[in-house]
């Protein structure tokens, strides 16, 4: 009997189906070990999923993303565009609607980049315009990081592109190799064996195709950094997404000398029981329809990330990057996140007297040829990816309180956190609000006080504060035209800091509901977020009130 080309799928809530879908095509879960996908004719299996994104594609509705909101309570469901589908909110009676993914925060970016803030993850989303997940950072797992618990963000800086060469020196950058010189890389770096290595039309210039046989290998020591890095690369493939055999595109391997190179590492390298002691490896790689990556030491510890790739053709060019931090081993595909694995620990090198070396287009010992051609190879010495390191996430955080500010892939540039005793200190900082060019304005809910922050691109610096009684904790600021507009309690305050901090009007716009979020839209009207009930509240110029119900689904 034929085997079905679909997944049957059932995501259960504890009180009850979410859903339920028998032409599955592809799904991508994320549970407390980590991301993963699965295809058709997998194994039956049941898995206890985290908060995050569960993608699931069928043919009649293309991706859906089904979003984690509030403790497991809540599932937002985001169709594709034009989809027939509309987004929906399930949940229990009582449930708190704040915003996306138990969010406390939204932020709109650059290129409409959208971020999100979620308090108890500990984690920070970005989505591009077309609701793609492109990164998230913060807590992996159950491991500690050095996170607070996020309450708002805002995003500024350049928007995320992988289109960039690496033929440039780069402080960032352990190995760039460019090819469009030749084989040397940009800090000099030349390769220890080279064979059967042939130029063609790269990505930006030219690439390298190694012929099969052929090896193209660089030593590894200073090149690499197993602690945290990011291996970047183009690749385009001569074949269909289905090649039906394993490639290799980028081997990175370490062992103790023993006068011959390892035995039983092609292609049974990717058992951990057959790596020799001190050995590691970390390879990027095709096998069938897929992208792996594989991070693995000699004592069987290994982590493995795959993505779908039958949709490949032969001529295109697509993007791959990898990122390893202490625990984490991330891959992504054309700047778009595909999935992560919780390495048991981090990445064990091979020790000072190692022989180690990086492979490009086959493994170390020419098996298992690539047959594409490779352009703009770079390894970094901390994780990013394409220009991630020009974009800025300002994440405001509780206990400790203090204001981060990242680069797109989570590494942080500058920390604002004054002592106690000193002006512009934090207890609880809450919402943001860009104010002009290289300003921003920051709500306290502890000091039910407004902060003006000066920002330079990487580094804040306090200014003043804003003389406002607020009878409440602000919950929900945003800025419009030279109006602030602060909530507090019931009520929204509205001020013109631009002229000695005049109060413009207090709005009792939610009745004996609470506040929870407020923003301007571009014509000025204010939107205003209120809980119990939980409704939206228009303000058409700051001057009539209109109203209208959430909507929601649930029992």
């Amino acid at each position: 009997m034929p085997q079905s080309a679909h997944i049957h799928l059932k995501v259960l809530l504890p009180f009850a189906v979410f859903a339920e879908k028998s032409d599955v095509s592809r799904i991508v879960a994320e549970t407390r070990t980590g991301s993963f996908g699965i295809l058709a004719h997998r194994l039956d299996c049941v898995a206890a999923l985290v908060p995050g994104i569960l993608i699931y594609e069928t043919t009649a509705e293309g991706e859906v993303y089904v979003m984690d909101a509030h403790r497991g309570a809540l599932l937002l469901a985001l169709p594709p565009a034009g989809g027939a589908a509309s987004p929906r909110w399930l949940g229990q009676v009582g449930s708190e609607h704040y915003a996306l993914v138990d969010a406390q925060g939204l932020a709109l970016g650059p290129g409409g980049t959208l971020g999100a803030a979620v308090h108890d993850g500990q984690r920070a989303w970005l989505l591009d315009r077309e609701k793609v997940l492109i990164n998230w950072l913060g807590k992996p797992g159950e491991h500690p990081v050095d996170w607070g618990y996020p309450t708002a963000l805002l995003l500024a800086g350049e928007r995320l592109t992988v289109a960039v060469s690496v033929d440039q020196p780069d402080p960032g950058s352990l190995l760039a190799l460019p090819f469009d010189q030749g084989l040397t890389g940009v800090g000099g770096e030349e390769p220890d064996r080279v064979s059967k290595v042939t130029s063609a039309p790269g990505r930006l210039g030219q690439g390298v195709r190694v012929v099969p046989g052929g090896v193209l290998r660089y030593p590894a020591q200073g090149n690499i950094d197993l602690a945290q890095g990011a291996l970047e690369v183009w690749v385009q493939p001569a074949w269909p997404g289905s090649p039906r055999k394993e490639r290799v595109l980028v081997d990175i391997c370490g062992f103790q000398p023993s006068g011959l190179e390892p035995s039983g590492l092609e292609p049974s390298g990717l058992r951990p029981g057959s790596l020799e002691p001190g050995t590691y490896r970390l390879r990027l790689g095709l096998y069938e329809d897929a992208v792996y990556v594989l991070v693995t030491n000699h004592d069987d510890r290994e982590a493995v990330i795959w993505a779908e790739a039958w949709q490949w053709q032969p001529g295109e060019w697509h993007h791959l990057a990898v990122t390893w931090q202490e625990y984490r081993l991330s891959l992504y595909i054309d700047g778009r996140w595909q999935g992560d694995a919780l390495m048991p620990r981090p990445i064990i090198g091979a020790g000072t007297d190692a022989v180690a070396h990086i492979a490009v287009g086959a493994t170390i010992t020419g098996a298992l040829n690539a047959d594409a051609i490779l352009d703009e190879l770079r390894i970094s010495a901390y994780p990013r990816m394409g220009n991630s390191d020009q974009g800025r996430l300002l994440l405001a955080q509780r206990n400790p309180a203090r204001i981060d500010v990242l680069d797109l892939m989570g590494n942080r540039v500058s920390r604002y956190q004054p002592p106690l005793a000193s002006p512009g200190a934090l207890i609880w900082p809450g919402d943001m609000a860009w104010w002009g060019d290289g300003q921003l304005w920051v709500a306290d809910r502890v000091h039910r006080r407004l902060d003006l922050l000066a920002f330079d691109g990487d580094a804040l610096a306090y200014h003043r504060s804003l003389a406002l009684e607020l009878g409440q904790e602000p919950r929900g600021l945003d800025a419009y035209n030279g109006l602030l507009a602060v909530g507090h309690g019931s009520r929204v305050t509205l001020a013109d800091p631009g002229r000695g901090d005049a109060i413009w009007g207090t709005l009792d716009v939610a009745g004996s509901g609470l506040v929870s979020a407020l923003a301007f839209g571009p014509d000025g009207t204010l939107a205003v977020a209120s809980l119990s009930p939980p409704q939206v509240i228009l303000v058409p110029g700051a001057a009539h009130v209109h109203r209208f119900s959430l909507p929601y689904v649930g029992r």
